[in-house]
């Protein structure tokens, strides 16, 4: 925090009493701090998303590029950090229309039908997470933390998966690249870090998936957001 490398806190409350404890904000100074979101689910669990005031924009163009504490895999070059935390970006440009594409990034129970056929097989809600089957038989679920429509943002978290993920954290967000091109931008923080590289290779693979699905849609036309933009 006081080097101001973390882009967003999500605070989680559970409804349970304990004994006293060091609190996070003692001695700290969160007045940069701004309340951006906040989910309630059913269990009465409460999480509350902070973000710098600076930092939270919609357009990554406009971020400004800071040095994070984290194993950066978009690239071949070797980290620039060891922290534990590996951090897996895939990026892509897709011909379609970004509130189509948001339209079905959104559709978070219909996965394996409209954003990535073939590449998730099956899936169903349960309570506030899916379940998904794919392509290889594996099966993980995900549950959903926030659908930010502003901003075209979804996050999610796996938290039963054959990868045995310590920790998972995604979000996928879609930007506009003009009238009818997308930008669509996946990014996972996972432990442990050592399995970055096959994290890495199903997305780029999931996302191949999102653009060809995206422009053949876009294509015949099918498909196609009759809402707001």
């Amino acid at each position: 925090m006081q080097h101001n490398l973390v882009d967003e806190f999500h605070f989680w409350m559970f409804p349970v009493a304990v004994g006293s404890r060091q609190r996070l904000r003692d001695g700290r100074d969160t007045t940069h701090l701004k309340l951006v979101d906040q989910k309630t689910f059913r269990s009465g669990i409460v999480v509350l998303i902070y973000a710098p005031k600076q930092r939270y924009t919609q357009s990554p163009v406009s971020s400004p590029e800071v040095p994070v504490c984290r194993n950066i895999q978009d690239t071949d070059r070797p980290s620039r950090h060891d922290c534990g935390m590996a951090s897996v970006r895939t990026e892509i440009l897709i011909g379609a229309r970004p509130w189509d594409v948001w339209d079905v990034v959104r559709d978070f129970g219909a996965v394996h039908e409209r954003l990535v056929p073939g590449f998730v097989v099956d899936a169903h809600l349960d309570d506030d997470a899916r379940v998904v089957t794919f392509f290889n038989g594996a099966v993980a679920r995900e549950l959903l933390i926030d659908v930010y429509d502003d901003a075209r943002r979804l996050v999610w978290s796996v938290v039963e998966s054959p990868l045995n993920y310590r920790h998972h954290n995604a979000s996928v967000q879609v930007f506009s690249d003009g009238e009818d091109r997308t930008r669509f931008v996946w990014i996972a923080d996972i432990l442990p870090n050592d399995i970055a590289p096959q994290v890495r290779e199903l997305q780029e693979r999931a996302t191949g998936v999102v653009k060809a699905v995206a422009e053949s849609r876009s294509d015949d036309g099918s498909d196609q957001y009759t809402g707001g933009r």
